[in-house]
């Protein structure tokens, strides 16, 4: 979907369509949870953290068509939100241990644990924006400051720890 479609869905929404909004989920819940459960490390909480974004869209306000890079939008909402759901969970823990549990489709994520518990943070980065987010190395070496081949080789390395997890 290009950030014009993204634009035109969200038009669709607060038009009070809401066929687009199965357009948005079904293009992006997956994205955007796994993209939460990268910073937060809970099932329960990156699915309500995904729940929560998906609502944010529903209920925009703005211009849809200011938006001028969609991903990068979707990607700091989650952002936001994630780190907003640390700050909350951080005030409310209890001296109990803490039990994740699983939401309906936690077998079709494993996989995305299993690799992010194998990977650095700048690695997680690269893995997240470039696998999931479908953006081009060379742009995120642009977007962190960081040399194209500094990327392509964490990029390798990443690709070279998942080939060892699943030997």
């Amino acid at each position: 979907m290009t950030s014009q479609d993204f634009s035109h869905v969200i038009e669709r929404l607060q038009k009070k369509d809401m066929s687009a909004l199965r357009i948005l989920y079904e293009s992006y819940f997956q994205r955007i949870y796994k993209t939460a459960i990268s910073i937060v490390h809970n099932k329960n909480d990156a699915y309500d953290i995904a729940m929560n974004v998906i609502l944010k869209l529903v209920a925009y306000k703005s211009d849809p068509y200011a938006i001028k890079n969609h991903i990068a939008f979707l990607i700091a909402i989650t952002k936001n939100e994630a780190y907003d759901n640390i700050r909350k969970e951080s005030r409310h823990i209890n001296q109990e241990a803490y039990h994740e549990t699983a939401v309906a489709n936690s077998e079709d994520n494993l996989w995305i644990e299993n690799i992010l518990n194998v990977l650095t943070d700048f690695e997680k980065l690269i893995f997240i924006e470039h696998c999931i987010w479908d953006k081009k190395l060379k742009f995120i070496a642009k977007e962190n400051g960081r040399s194209y081949i500094t990327v392509k080789r964490a990029y390798a390395i990443i690709k070279d720890k998942i080939k060892q997890i699943y030997k």
